[in-house]
């Protein structure tokens, strides 16, 4: 939605967002406040999902003592296929292929634990002693 990207652009502090200097937004603090009254959503789908899976991966280490989700995982296959995912677009990325996965998005995962090859995980578990 247009209205999203031109938000983002918005040079204002009660945006959260920092000025752009290239770019102008057409946004008025008159139209936000009608959005916003409206409820307008500001983020999108992927990142409302984003944000979703990131806590239910934290809180998932925070049960069990690691972010190595299981392929199968009944009490949340969402998920354990989100997980799968980012490992696909990881190596996506590493290969030059084009990927959703930003180096933003790389470090946060990163800085919970996240493993990028569970097979790699295994061995060096396995192989440590």
């Amino acid at each position: 939605v247009r209205q999203r990207f031109l938000y983002r652009q918005y040079p204002s502090s009660a945006t959260g967002r920092s000025i752009n200097k290239q770019r102008k937004s057409s946004l008025t603090d008159e139209r936000i406040q009608l959005l916003n009254d409206l409820n307008f959503p500001w983020t999108t789908r992927s990142e409302m999902l984003w944000e979703t899976r990131t806590s239910e991966l934290r809180e998932f280490k925070k049960q069990n003592g690691h972010v190595m989700v299981p392929r199968k995982y009944p009490p949340n296959p969402q998920l354990s296929a989100w997980v799968a995912t980012q490992r696909k677009n990881y190596n996506r990325r590493q290969a030059g292929k084009p990927s959703p996965l930003t180096l933003e998005r790389i470090k946060e995962l990163e800085d919970i634990g996240f493993v990028w090859s569970y097979w790699d995980y295994n061995f060096m578990a396995n192989n440590s002693a």
